[in-house]
């Protein structure tokens, strides 16, 4: 599970936490999870990179720490990978791994705010909103390309996942 702490200007705007699919994509779900955590090389992964587009209703794309416009990005495997399979279906707070090229993938990702049927069979779906939905609502009101105000993912990081008990 990893997190994205959003900020519009200097403004703290919310937590999201994600749920990674490693049991579908192993590959695309580490390439996720150590950009998450900067944990690949020091400085290299989304903390402080910018949401590039914003369709209001439709999807928010981040994930260029590279040009910072949606032109580029890297992988923790090199320049993009290979990508992994097309099994998950795009339904609404999924977060897919956006192409290179036909069947390459690198850092660049959407969410989707609904769902999105016409990207299944297309896109690797890398994880699923868990919370903090309402975050990415409220981002809603900067759309465009460029979102009119910068709106940063100022911090970033994976989340241990505890185990728990229920006593029935």
């Amino acid at each position: 599970m990893v997190f994205f702490d959003f900020s519009v200007g200097e403004t703290p705007a919310g937590r999201v936490e994600i749920g990674l699919h490693g049991w579908s994509v192993p590959d695309s779900a580490e390439n996720f999870a150590k950009l998450c955590s900067g944990s690949h090389f020091p400085g290299f992964g989304y903390e402080g990179s910018i949401v590039t587009n914003i369709t209001r209703g439709d999807s928010i794309q981040a994930g260029d720490f590279i040009n910072g416009d949606g032109t580029g990005g890297h992988s923790i495997f090199g320049k993009s990978f290979g990508a992994e399979n097309y099994k998950l279906k795009h339904r609404k707070g999924v977060v897919t791994m956006l192409e290179t090229r036909r069947g390459q993938v690198d850092s660049r990702f959407l969410i989707a705010m609904k769902a999105k049927r016409e990207l299944d069979g297309k896109y690797v779906v890398v994880g699923t909103v868990l919370t903090g939905f309402n975050v990415l609502e409220g981002l809603q009101e900067y759309a465009g390309a460029p979102p009119t105000k910068t709106i940063r993912i100022a911090r970033s990081g994976e989340l241990e996942i505890k185990p728990f008990i229920h006593n029935y």
